[in-house]
């Protein structure tokens, strides 16, 4: 297990945009999950019994993580995957297919079978990685976040990513992690990417990076100074079609 103490995020959060005019993300002001005045929204038609943002909560919280939020990690931290790349929540492969078209060879289980990896896998229960594999990338179910996040960090791995709600930098349960785990880096994505689910087999598709959840993927890197400050990075989301 690889830990450090005292890290701080250093800069203020509160500069943080919470709208583009005309980009397509949430606009200053809005509060609910209707889409604002000249964007292009999610229709309300996607689930029969309606919802929040037009269905249901998914069951096991699984919403296939998008291209647009996972190609940027890659593209800033391939040189520290290692070898391979193990993606313990995969659900339909959605990272490890990501990974793939950077080259990047990876392992993907996960405890229900959604038709990719290796299934009836607990990653909670896990011992140790799968073998050559030196780094984990994942976007665990919300509701046991901050178990992934030590699980994954207890394993004898370089390299650690987990994509998470911003708001988990304030949560007093979650947050005490962080200033406790010598976090490297937070790479907070400039637009508010939609994290819909799959309807009738095929994922719905995404109208505009106008979600009303603000997302951010939290990094520990191991060979690092262990009080070094966590950095916090900001990136553009992939524009969609092009990844």
């Amino acid at each position: 297990m690889w830990r450090g103490q005292g890290a701080r995020v250093d800069g203020g959060m509160t500069n943080l945009r919470r709208s583009v005019g005309g980009g397509g993300y949430l606009t200053a002001g809005q509060t609910t999950s209707r889409p604002a005045k000249g964007s292009r929204g999610l229709r309300r038609d996607y689930s029969p019994t309606g919802g929040a943002r037009g269905f249901d909560r998914e069951k096991d919280d699984f919403y296939p993580t998008p291209d647009a939020l996972t190609d940027p990690l890659i593209q800033r931290f391939k040189s520290q995957f290692g070898e391979q790349v193990w993606e313990p929540a995969c659900g339909d492969g959605a990272i490890c297919k990501a990974l793939e078209r950077h080259g990047i060879a990876s392992t993907g289980t996960d405890l229900v079978d959604r038709g990719y990896g290796a299934s009836r896998r607990d990653f909670l229960l896990e011992l140790k990685p799968p073998e050559d594999c030196d780094a984990i990338v994942t976007n665990p179910p919300f509701r046991l976040w901050r178990e992934f996040a030590e699980h994954a960090r207890s394993m004898d791995v370089g390299f650690v990513a987990l994509l998470g709600r911003l708001q988990l930098l304030e949560g007093k349960r979650v947050s005490s992690l962080f200033q406790e785990s010598n976090l490297t880096a937070v790479m907070v994505s400039g637009g508010r990417v939609n994290m819909l689910p799959i309807v009738a087999g095929k994922r719905v598709e995404d109208k505009g990076h106008n979600g009303m959840i603000a997302r951010a993927w939290f990094v520990w890197v191991r060979h690092r100074a262990v009080h070094a400050r966590p950095r916090i990075e900001w990136f553009t989301p992939a524009p969609r079609g092009t990844a």
